[in-house]
């Protein structure tokens, strides 16, 4: 039996990621929803996440993997095939966090894993991938991407980062605002108080909430996409069936 080292699939990483982000998300959750009396269950949960960071750091540095990555029998290797080194573990570890918490790059960065070669972007900044080994038979069996299936990639990546692009646009759209304030101001007092008062500080003051609301329009037209039409917005784009 012969063994061939192959990136991660996009979804084998996603499951891996759900593994390792759920006892944060559930934290997040409970302090969100926290209304000032601290339960024994709550103790409970802030001393295993706490463990749980503490051996996912130790996994991650001394053998390049996390409690998913081991589940899903991954690992994370450089260009060479070989392990990477404590050193490109490290860069990976402070390029990802900041990338997936800076719009736009947050969805460019996991847009990315529908690739070709299956990497996110902090994968290509540290010349790394994520690894699994197959049997060479498994991969010579495998039926080859059609140019179809390639569409329905970049369709699914463009329904990924829409949000993205989203947020970018109102954030392009508060600071020219703010600059339209200042010109006004410098014009003329009488039309900055026509247009200030109350358009623009409405808009302003609400471009959050906006953002919100946008985000949640286009996913709720996904989702009725997909159910009633069998298709989403990127699919539509593009023009795929």
């Amino acid at each position: 039996m012969s063994l061939v080292l192959v990136p991660a699939t996009p979804t084998v990483r996603l499951l891996a990621s759900v593994v390792n982000y759920f006892p944060f998300f559930a934290l997040n959750l409970r302090i969100f929803f926290y209304d000032g009396d601290l339960t024994g269950w709550d103790m409970a949960l802030f001393t295993f996440v706490f463990i749980f960071t503490i051996v996912q750091l130790t996994l991650y540095c001394v053998q390049g993997q996390t409690v998913g990555k081991i589940i899903f029998k991954l690992n994370i290797y450089s260009y060479d095939g070989q392990k990477a080194k404590l050193g490109k573990l490290l860069l990976r570890l402070i390029v990802g966090p900041l990338l997936s918490f800076i719009p736009p790059y947050m969805f460019i960065n996991y847009g990315a894993i529908l690739m070709k070669n299956k990497q996110c972007l902090h994968d290509k900044l540290t010349h790394t991938f994520v690894g699994v080994w197959r049997e060479e038979a498994e991969l010579a069996a495998a039926i080859p991407v059609d140019p179809a299936t390639v569409r329905r990639r970049w369709a699914l990546v463009l329904d990924i980062v829409f949000p993205g692009f989203i947020a970018l646009a109102l954030w392009i759209l508060f600071y020219f605002l703010q600059f339209v304030y200042i010109v006004l101001f410098a014009i003329s007092m009488g039309l900055l108080a026509f247009l200030y008062e109350p358009y623009l500080k409405i808009i302003l003051d609400n471009m959050f909430n906006f953002g919100i609301v946008l985000t949640v329009v286009f996913y709720l037209i996904t989702a009725y996409l997909i159910i009633r039409r069998r298709t989403s917005i990127g699919r539509i784009l593009l023009k795929v069936r």
